[in-house]
């Protein structure tokens, strides 16, 4: 089978590794992606992905997507109502979403019927599973833990066992004066480390496309005291973020994926929630460690995280090993309904 895989293309490391993953335990089917997307090598790394210069449009597609359903200003509800009126198809399958709230009851309408156009879809936490229950009478909905929790433990790489820095997850939040507090917060977190330990850090830049983590990660570099002991790492080409996390002791976490491989890794980690779906996703897992939203990040809860240790937690084995049925479940689908 043939499917046309859509989804981020924007060096994101979470939306990379989740259509890697995907498509790696899904050898048996094609996967093909239109050859003006910006994808990284990473995923092109799977022997069944590859791009196509000819049209595709009339191909069945899979969506894999985290936050791709949002309508969250007047612009994408603009894109959205002009996809409609020009009946652009959607794709036909989706995995691996979250549903965030709305704003106003017309942009969740909106999406509701975007959504019901979709014959499958797995979503990733049990907000979101409610959600598209109650607004979405067509589809077949599933709900799985997120697609990255499954990641093949020969992909982790082999943590040091002398790890001895701090890792902290910089996500470009805009200019605004929220944003430069959040800023000056892991500057400071990044100084007082240093000062503390003796150690270095890495700051982690998520995303190196359009949401250009890497320009925050050097804002907060210029504002910390000790640049000498301060390095940046970007997601580019593989495995760059993953080498980086193996050297690290402890994570403070902004964006998800950053939450989430620290989690899958076993290193301590505290998140910083800036939507709601990384509180979903710790109350799914039933995280038990500190966390803030990134408008109350404090002093004390940075210097608690970075002086203390942090009470043991692991992801349950069961919900890792749901984490892993994404593809043997789209698998099925197809085999039931596409024959």
């Amino acid at each position: 089978m043939v499917l046309r895989l859509s989804g981020y293309f924007d060096n994101n490391f979470g939306d990379d590794y989740m259509m890697k993953i995907i498509a790696h335990k899904l050898k048996d089917i094609q996967f093909i992606i239109p050859a003006e997307k910006n994808i990284c090598s990473t995923v092109l790394e799977e022997s069944n992905v590859k791009t196509i210069n000819e049209s595709c449009k009339n191909t069945p597609s899979l969506c894999i997507t985290g936050s791709g359903f949002m309508v969250n200003s007047p612009r994408v509800l603009i894109s959205e109502l002009k996809r409609i009126l020009k009946g652009v198809p959607v794709e036909d399958y989706c995995l691996g979403c979250n549903i965030e709230p709305f704003s106003n009851r017309f942009y969740e309408f909106v999406m509701a019927k975007k959504l019901e156009k979709f014959k499958f879809i797995i979503c990733r936490d049990k907000e979101s599973f409610k959600w598209l229950k109650n607004h979405n009478r067509k589809s077949e909905i599933r709900y799985l833990p997120d697609i990255l929790f499954s990641m093949p433990d020969e992909w982790l790489e082999k943590c040091d066992e002398n790890a001895d820095r701090l890792g902290i997850s910089i996500m470009n939040s805009g200019n605004s004066e929220k944003a430069q507090n959040y800023y000056k917060k892991m500057a400071d977190a990044a100084d007082y480390y240093i000062e503390t330990t003796g150690c270095e850090v890495i700051l982690l830049a998520f995303d190196s496309g359009e949401e250009d983590d890497v320009s925050a990660c050097e804002l907060v570099k210029e504002l910390c005291k000790h640049k000498d002991k301060i390095s940046i790492v970007s997601h580019k080409y593989g495995g760059e973020i993953i080498t980086a996390y193996n050297k690290c002791k402890k994570i403070i976490g902004t964006r998800f994926h950053s939450t989430v491989l620290a989690l899958k890794m076993k290193i301590p980690v505290f998140p910083i929630i800036y939507r709601s779906k990384t509180k979903n996703m710790l109350d799914d897992v039933k995280f038990t460690g500190k966390r803030c939203k990134i408008d109350e990040i404090t002093e004390k809860d940075i210097k608690d995280f970075i002086n203390t240790a942090p009470p043991p937690f692991e992801v349950e084995d069961e919900i890792l090993k749901d984490s892993e049925k994404y593809a043997d479940l789209f698998y099925e689908y197809l085999q039931k309904t596409e024959r």
